[in-house]
């Protein structure tokens, strides 16, 4: 279950104070700009602009100045950087002193200053506020420095503010198991905010485990929280997301949430959502739905939505032209089966049978030509049976609007694949 580090190197031996002396070219920790960073400088990251900030030594302006020329330009203004930095003067008030001097040391530690590492290490054990405290032994544990794990245990158990960020940067540290089970804890018992989170970082460590804790939740929420969780399980476990969706949408109450369960046909296509969805069973599911709901928005959402617009895709080019017969073979049972009614006439099923079952001997025989032939005389029938079907409402010869689709588009797939042979 070990991760990889995440950071350039990892110290294999800790030893604070003045015996390091190991000399580090890269950065010891990271550093991450906000929002508030570039709007001191009005979004203007120049050198020049940033330069210039940094000089007129105005506190806050500076320091946001300093942050955002190290991330930017990094070591190419590193004695710059350097030279402009300010320790703390000692008759700064206690709290001031300590946030002043934990930048000062993140910045250096920033560019790879490995003294740094001693002067944070102070900052963990004697600042007075916890918050710059747990900055401290965050940037410690980028360096590979995981000596405060009490710290880390405590803040955790007191569910003291940005707990989290500490188990994130002990994520690859050799207590991984106890921040799992941190993790787990949060996932299982947390606001829906602060469960994703840690979902967020738990998959890192076991994907399988953080899916299974988000479905618990997902089953057993509702509302908005549910949806949350069903669009987060969506990106760590597409492939179950189908399923989910059935749940969902014989499960939730709120018509509004409702709409929001079923896919846009634009998303299969672009691939944003599993083609899964494009299959009779869900089509028929959204016609029973459509059929039961007394609600124009949800019914509305069915019919203009999803099953007006979708149409089966071409399959992945590693399918082969028999498995793609084999398929156009079970769908044509599967429609003409009692439970969907899409294809009627036993004369005319019978007749589409006969086309596929000999489209596949002459395939059994590589002979692509003739398999060509009666997959395109398939289509033709289809369609005009389809089409007289729109004249003649009473004809007990049919294919419906659902059945044409999944016939027509998955022949046409397969004779495009035939006539390139």
């Amino acid at each position: 279950m070990m991760l990889k580090p995440k950071k350039y190197f990892l110290l294999s031996l800790i030893f604070l104070g003045a015996g390091i002396q190991n000399s580090f070219s890269q950065s010891l920790w990271d550093i991450t700009p906000n929002s508030k960073n570039y709007a001191s400088v009005a979004n203007d990251t120049s050198l020049a602009n940033l330069k210039k900030q940094v000089e007129n030594k105005e506190w806050f302006v500076s320091e946001d100045a300093l942050i955002l020329l190290a991330y930017h330009y990094g070591s190419q203004q590193k004695e710059f950087i350097i030279e402009n930095l300010e320790k703390p003067p000692k008759d700064t008030s206690e709290y001031l002193y300590w946030d002043k001097y934990y930048f000062y040391n993140l910045m250096r530690g920033y560019l790879g200053v490995e003294e740094a590492i001693a002067a944070m290490d102070s900052v963990a054990e004697f600042a007075p506020d916890g918050k710059i405290k747990i900055r401290a032994i965050s940037s410690l544990a980028e360096a590979g420095v995981y000596k405060h794990f009490e710290k880390v245990r405590e803040a955790f158990i007191e569910g003291k503010s940005n707990y989290f960020l500490l188990l994130k940067a002990y994520r690859n540290s050799p207590y991984q198991d106890e921040i799992g089970n941190y993790l787990e804890i949060i996932i299982q018992d947390s606001t829906i905010f602060t469960a994703l989170q840690a979902a967020s970082l738990y998959s890192e460590f076991d994907k399988m485990k953080t899916v299974e804790l988000l479905e618990n939740r997902f089953y057993h929420s509702e509302g908005k929280n549910r949806k949350a969780f069903y669009d987060r399980l969506g990106i760590l476990n597409s492939e179950g997301q189908f399923n989910r969706t059935v749940w969902a949408l014989e499960n939730e109450t709120e018509e509004h949430l409702i709409v929001q369960y079923i896919p846009a046909f634009k998303w299969i296509e672009e691939g944003k959502v599993s083609q899964s969805y494009i299959r009779p069973s869900f089509v028929l599911f959204l016609k029973k739905l459509f059929e039961n709901s007394e609600s124009e928005l949800i019914r509305g959402h069915i019919k203009n939505g999803f099953l007006k617009t979708y149409k089966p895709l071409p399959p992945d080019l590693s399918t082969s032209e028999l498995s793609m017969l084999d398929s156009l073979i079970t769908i044509k049972h599967q429609i003409a089966s009692d439970t969907y009614k899409w294809l009627g006439d036993e004369g005319f099923v019978k007749e589409l049978d006969n086309r596929l079952q000999n489209a596949r001997q002459h395939l059994d025989r590589n002979n692509y030509e003739n398999a060509a032939r009666q997959i395109s005389n398939f289509i033709d029938r289809v369609k005009k049976v389809y089409e007289e079907r729109q004249i003649d409402n009473n004809s007990p010869r049919y294919v419906t609007k659902n059945g044409y689709k999944f016939l027509f588009y998955n022949a046409i797939y397969l004779l495009e694949r035939l006539s390139n042979e």
